[in-house]
C-alpha cells in the first residue's frame, strides 16, 4: 500500500471520529422524538430496538383519515391545548375592556349596653343595621385603544 493511500484513510477515519458525536447526539435527539410519538416521556430508556428486517406490514391496514391519525398524536394534542388556552385568554381580555358591576350588601344586628336607672343597670338594647355598596369600575382606555 502507498504512503498516500494510508495518509488518506487515516484522514477519512479522523473525519469519521469527529463526525461521531453529532452522530451520536442526533440519535438521541431521534430517540426521545419517537418516545414522545409514542406517548412515553422523552428520556424513556425502554425503548425497543428497531431493526428494519424484523418490520412488518401488518396483514390489514386500518382505513382512517389521515387527519384522524394526526389528531391521535401527542404532539398535535398538546398544540391543541396551547391554541384553546390562548383563546380562552382572547376571551379575558376583551371582558375586560367592559366595566364590572359589584354589588354587595350585609344585614347584621349590634348589642348595645346602656346604663339606666337609679342603680344603674345594665340595659341591652339590639339594633339592627344594613350596608349596601354598589360599586362599578370601567377600564382606563388609551389613544392606542380607541383608534386616536
Amino acid at each position: 500500500m502507498a504512503r498516500a493511500d494510508v495518509i488518506a484513510e487515516q484522514r477519512d477515519l479522523a473525519q469519521a471520529r469527529a463526525a461521531l458525536p453529532d452522530l451520536r447526539r442526533d440519535l438521541e435527539r431521534m430517540r426521545h422524538r419517537l418516545a414522545v410519538y409514542a406517548g412515553l416521556s422523552p428520556g424513556a430508556a425502554d425503548l425497543p430496538e428497531f431493526r428494519m428486517a424484523e418490520l412488518q406490514l401488518p396483514a390489514e391496514l386500518p382505513l382512517s383519515l389521515p387527519s384522524q391519525l394526526a389528531r391521535q398524536r401527542p404532539d398535535v394534542r398538546a398544540a391543541e391545548a396551547v391554541l384553546a388556552r390562548a383563546g380562552a385568554q382572547v376571551g379575558v381580555a376583551t371582558a375586560s375592556l367592559y366595566p364590572q358591576i359589584t354589588l354587595s350588601a350585609q344585614v347584621g344586628t349590634l348589642l348595645r349596653r346602656a346604663a339606666a336607672g337609679p342603680r344603674r343597670r345594665l340595659v341591652a338594647r339590639e339594633s339592627t343595621g344594613f350596608l349596601s355598596e354598589p360599586r362599578v369600575v370601567a377600564p382606563r382606555r388609551s389613544r392606542t385603544a380607541r383608534g386616536r
